[in-house]
C-alpha cells in the first residue's frame, strides 16, 4: 500500500511539472521599455502590426507603409523567450498604438515629431485616356510631412476608407477634375484627435485595386479603373 501511494505521488508530481512547463512554454511574456523618440520608416514595404502575436504567417498586419514616414516611438518591446526580435511601439493617436520591427526604423535624435500638423488642399484627378495609359484615378493630399496611415476596402457601397494619423483637418476645399472616371466622391472626417478619416466612393461595385504612397510630402491614393469592355472578334 505504501509503495502504491508513493508511485501515485510521483506520477501526480510528474503531471504537475509537465503542466507547468507546458503552460509557461505557451505563454508569451512581453517586456516593454518606455521611451520617447522620433523615427522614419526605411523601406517602401515597412510592416505595421496590430500587436506582437505571431503564427506561421506572421503577425496581424495593419498596413504596409511607404519609406520616410515619420513615426512617434513610445516604447521598445520584445519577448522574454526571444530577445532577438524587437519591435518599436509607436503611437498613432492618443487611443491607438502599433508595432514596427526595429530594423525597419531609422531613429533620428535631432528631430522631434511634428505635432499639431494640419492638412492642406486636395486634388482628385485621373489619367488621360488619350495617352493610352489612362488606367488610374488619383487623390493628392498635401501634408507638411509623411504621416502614417491605414486603409480598408468596404463593400455595398463600394468605398475606400483611409485613416491618416497625427493630423488635424484644415482643408478648405477639394478640387475634383472631370478626368477622374472611377472616383465618385471624396470627403473627410476628424474622427479622433490627430486622426483624419478619408472616404472615397467608387462608381463600380467591384474594386480593381488601389495603392497608397508619397510623392515628397503629398499623400497619393491611386485607384485602378475597371478595364475597358472589349468585344470579341468573330
Amino acid at each position: 500500500m505504501c509503495g502504491l501511494y508513493r508511485r501515485f505521488s510521483l506520477l501526480f508530481l510528474f503531471n504537475c511539472l509537465l503542466f507547468v512547463r507546458t503552460s509557461v512554454g505557451q505563454s508569451q511574456i512581453t517586456i516593454i521599455r518606455d521611451t520617447t523618440l522620433t523615427g522614419y520608416t526605411r523601406s517602401k514595404l515597412t510592416p505595421l502590426y496590430y500587436g506582437l502575436g505571431t503564427d506561421r504567417l506572421g503577425g496581424a498586419r495593419m498596413e504596409t507603409l511607404d519609406s520616410g514616414v515619420v513615426i512617434a516611438v513610445n516604447g521598445l518591446t520584445w519577448s522574454a523567450q526571444d530577445s532577438t526580435h524587437k519591435f518599436w511601439r509607436i503611437g498613432l493617436s492618443p487611443t491607438l498604438s502599433a508595432f514596427v520591427p526595429t530594423e525597419q526604423v531609422a531613429i533620428d535624435t535631432l528631430r522631434s515629431y511634428p505635432k499639431g500638423s494640419l492638412t492642406g488642399n486636395w486634388t482628385v484627378y485621373g489619367d488621360s485616356v488619350k495617352a493610352g495609359s489612362g488606367i488610374f484615378d488619383y487623390i493628392a493630399i498635401r501634408l507638411p510631412a509623411r504621416f502614417p496611415y491605414r486603409s480598408q476596402q468596404q463593400l455595398n457601397p463600394s468605398r475606400l476608407v483611409v485613416d491618416v494619423f497625427g493630423l488635424t483637418v484644415n482643408t478648405n476645399w477639394i478640387t475634383q477634375l472631370v478626368s477622374a472616371r472611377e472616383i465618385r466622391n471624396v470627403w473627410f472626417e476628424q474622427v479622433t484627435d490627430e486622426t483624419v478619416r478619408i472616404f472615397i466612393d467608387l462608381k463600380h461595385a467591384q474594386s480593381w485595386g488601389y495603392s497608397i504612397y508619397y510623392q515628397r510630402n503629398t499623400l497619393i491614393i491611386r485607384v485602378r479603373r475597371p478595364p475597358d469592355k472589349r468585344k470579341l472578334r468573330a
